[in-house]
Protein backbone atom coordinates (compact mmCIF):
# COMPACT_ATOMS: atom_id res chain seq x y z
CA UNK A 1 0.00 0.00 0.00
CA UNK A 2 1.46 3.48 -0.89
CA UNK A 3 0.24 6.42 1.09
CA UNK A 4 1.59 10.06 0.86
CA UNK A 5 1.73 11.90 4.10
CA UNK A 6 1.70 15.82 4.04
CA UNK A 7 4.13 17.31 6.68
CA UNK A 8 4.20 20.69 7.73
CA UNK A 9 7.82 22.23 8.97
CA UNK A 10 7.09 25.16 10.95
CA UNK A 11 10.03 27.46 10.71
CA UNK A 12 11.12 30.71 12.74
CA UNK A 13 8.81 33.13 11.38
CA UNK A 14 5.10 33.60 10.62
CA UNK A 15 5.82 34.49 7.16
CA UNK A 16 5.24 31.24 5.21
CA UNK A 17 5.26 27.46 5.99
CA UNK A 18 7.19 25.00 4.46
CA UNK A 19 5.09 21.68 3.04
CA UNK A 20 6.24 19.06 1.68
CA UNK A 21 4.97 15.50 0.78
CA UNK A 22 6.26 11.99 1.65
CA UNK A 23 5.45 8.65 0.21
CA UNK A 24 5.77 5.87 2.23
CA UNK A 25 5.10 2.33 1.61
CA UNK A 26 2.78 0.35 4.09
CA UNK A 27 3.35 -3.46 4.48
CA UNK A 28 -0.19 -5.15 4.53
CA UNK A 29 0.68 -7.53 6.86
CA UNK A 30 2.71 -5.80 9.52
CA UNK A 31 2.01 -2.44 8.90
CA UNK A 32 5.66 -1.66 9.11
CA UNK A 33 6.37 2.07 6.63
CA UNK A 34 9.12 1.73 4.04
CA UNK A 35 10.35 4.87 2.28
CA UNK A 36 10.61 3.09 -1.04
CA UNK A 37 9.26 0.43 -3.03
CA UNK A 38 12.34 -1.22 -3.26
CA UNK A 39 12.70 -1.53 0.59
CA UNK A 40 8.95 -2.40 1.16
CA UNK A 41 9.85 -5.22 -1.57
CA UNK A 42 12.63 -6.41 0.18
CA UNK A 43 11.01 -6.59 3.47
CA UNK A 44 8.29 -8.72 1.93
CA UNK A 45 10.41 -11.93 1.41
CA UNK A 46 10.71 -12.21 5.09
CA UNK A 47 6.66 -12.64 5.52
CA UNK A 48 6.89 -15.46 2.60
CA UNK A 49 10.67 -16.76 3.54
CA UNK A 50 11.93 -15.78 -0.04
CA UNK A 51 15.52 -16.82 0.05
CA UNK A 52 16.89 -16.19 -3.70
CA UNK A 53 20.53 -15.55 -2.95
CA UNK A 54 22.12 -18.93 -2.39
CA UNK A 55 26.12 -20.03 -1.36
CA UNK A 56 27.63 -21.82 -3.98
CA UNK A 57 29.55 -23.28 -1.49
CA UNK A 58 27.04 -24.96 1.03
CA UNK A 59 23.45 -24.41 -0.60
CA UNK A 60 22.38 -22.32 2.00
CA UNK A 61 20.29 -19.38 1.29
CA UNK A 62 18.82 -15.92 2.49
CA UNK A 63 16.44 -13.28 1.84
CA UNK A 64 18.99 -10.39 1.40
CA UNK A 65 22.19 -9.95 -0.75
CA UNK A 66 24.24 -8.29 1.97
CA UNK A 67 23.07 -11.58 4.04
CA UNK A 68 24.68 -13.90 1.61
CA UNK A 69 27.71 -11.26 1.43
CA UNK A 70 27.94 -11.71 5.29
CA UNK A 71 27.54 -15.43 5.48
CA UNK A 72 30.73 -16.17 2.61
CA UNK A 73 33.12 -14.58 5.33
CA UNK A 74 32.72 -18.04 6.95
CA UNK A 75 34.39 -20.15 4.26
CA UNK A 76 36.78 -17.91 3.09
CA UNK A 77 38.22 -16.96 6.56
CA UNK A 78 38.14 -13.83 5.77
CA UNK A 79 37.96 -11.28 8.82
CA UNK A 80 38.22 -7.41 8.10
CA UNK A 81 37.43 -6.56 12.00
CA UNK A 82 40.36 -6.28 14.19
CA UNK A 83 40.54 -5.22 17.59
CA UNK A 84 42.79 -2.10 18.84
CA UNK A 85 43.53 -3.77 21.97
CA UNK A 86 44.58 -7.19 21.24
CA UNK A 87 44.47 -7.87 17.84
CA UNK A 88 41.61 -10.52 18.15
CA UNK A 89 39.86 -10.80 14.62
CA UNK A 90 36.10 -11.30 13.26
CA UNK A 91 34.25 -11.70 10.73
CA UNK A 92 30.97 -9.43 11.62
CA UNK A 93 31.50 -5.95 12.88
CA UNK A 94 28.43 -7.01 15.42
CA UNK A 95 30.83 -9.48 16.84
CA UNK A 96 33.83 -7.36 16.97
CA UNK A 97 31.92 -4.41 18.36
CA UNK A 98 30.39 -7.07 20.88
CA UNK A 99 34.24 -7.60 21.69
CA UNK A 100 35.13 -4.47 22.76
CA UNK A 101 32.92 -4.53 25.50
CA UNK A 102 35.23 -7.53 26.92
CA UNK A 103 38.03 -5.04 27.37
CA UNK A 104 35.57 -2.48 29.74
CA UNK A 105 34.45 -5.39 31.38
CA UNK A 106 31.54 -3.94 32.91
CA UNK A 107 29.05 -7.00 33.62
CA UNK A 108 25.49 -5.77 34.18
CA UNK A 109 23.79 -9.00 33.91
CA UNK A 110 23.84 -11.12 37.03
CA UNK A 111 22.06 -14.97 37.04
CA UNK A 112 20.18 -15.48 39.97
CA UNK A 113 21.14 -18.56 40.63
CA UNK A 114 24.50 -18.74 41.00
CA UNK A 115 25.55 -14.83 40.20
CA UNK A 116 27.62 -15.61 37.67
CA UNK A 117 27.90 -11.95 35.77
CA UNK A 118 27.34 -11.45 32.06
CA UNK A 119 28.01 -8.24 29.23
CA UNK A 120 24.36 -8.79 27.92
CA UNK A 121 21.00 -10.50 28.47
CA UNK A 122 21.71 -12.78 25.40
CA UNK A 123 24.82 -13.81 27.18
CA UNK A 124 22.42 -14.57 30.68
CA UNK A 125 19.67 -15.94 28.69
CA UNK A 126 22.02 -18.57 27.10
CA UNK A 127 23.96 -19.12 30.41
CA UNK A 128 20.25 -20.02 32.22
CA UNK A 129 20.08 -22.99 30.00
CA UNK A 130 22.97 -24.63 31.83
CA UNK A 131 20.35 -24.16 35.15
CA UNK A 132 17.60 -25.23 33.36
CA UNK A 133 18.99 -27.67 30.95
CA UNK A 134 16.77 -26.10 28.27
CA UNK A 135 18.32 -27.54 24.35
CA UNK A 136 16.43 -25.61 22.13
CA UNK A 137 18.49 -26.10 19.27
CA UNK A 138 17.40 -29.57 17.05
CA UNK A 139 18.98 -31.15 14.38
CA UNK A 140 17.14 -32.35 11.57
CA UNK A 141 19.05 -35.14 10.73
CA UNK A 142 19.43 -37.24 14.05
CA UNK A 143 17.04 -35.48 16.62
CA UNK A 144 19.99 -34.55 18.69
CA UNK A 145 19.10 -31.64 20.78
CA UNK A 146 21.55 -28.61 21.70
CA UNK A 147 21.40 -25.71 24.38
CA UNK A 148 23.76 -23.55 21.69
CA UNK A 149 23.21 -23.00 18.21
CA UNK A 150 26.94 -23.25 17.47
CA UNK A 151 26.97 -26.35 19.11
CA UNK A 152 24.33 -27.66 16.65
CA UNK A 153 25.62 -25.93 13.71
CA UNK A 154 29.47 -27.61 14.76
CA UNK A 155 27.45 -31.06 14.77
CA UNK A 156 25.40 -30.18 11.76
CA UNK A 157 29.55 -30.78 9.90
CA UNK A 158 29.58 -34.61 11.32
CA UNK A 159 26.66 -35.27 8.63
CA UNK A 160 27.64 -33.20 5.93
CA UNK A 161 30.15 -34.83 2.69
CA UNK A 162 31.86 -31.84 2.34
CA UNK A 163 33.49 -29.33 4.62
CA UNK A 164 32.10 -25.63 4.80
CA UNK A 165 35.19 -23.52 6.15
CA UNK A 166 38.59 -23.11 3.67
CA UNK A 167 41.67 -21.68 4.48
CA UNK A 168 42.45 -18.79 2.39
CA UNK A 169 45.70 -19.67 2.90
CA UNK A 170 46.10 -22.83 2.19
CA UNK A 171 42.86 -24.07 1.03
CA UNK A 172 42.89 -27.03 4.07
CA UNK A 173 39.07 -27.31 5.01
CA UNK A 174 37.33 -27.99 7.62
CA UNK A 175 33.66 -28.95 9.12
CA UNK A 176 33.42 -25.72 11.54
CA UNK A 177 34.99 -22.39 12.21
CA UNK A 178 36.63 -23.46 15.64
CA UNK A 179 38.41 -25.68 13.58
CA UNK A 180 39.67 -23.29 10.64
CA UNK A 181 40.73 -20.27 13.04
CA UNK A 182 42.80 -22.84 15.35
CA UNK A 183 44.20 -23.82 12.21
CA UNK A 184 45.29 -20.25 11.01
CA UNK A 185 46.44 -19.34 14.72
CA UNK A 186 48.68 -22.38 14.44
CA UNK A 187 49.25 -22.61 11.04
CA UNK A 188 49.29 -18.81 9.85
CA UNK A 189 50.51 -16.49 12.51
Amino acid sequence: MKITMTQVIDNQSDDYELVTAIQMFICDICDKAFNSKNNLKSHMSIHFNERNFKCDVCNKSFNKKGHLKLHMYIHGGEKPFTCDLCDKTFAFKGHWKYHILSHENIKNYNCSICDKKFYNNGQLKTHIRIHTQEKPFKCNICDRHFNHNYSLKRHIGTHLDYKMYKCIKCAREYYNSNSLDRHIKKSHN
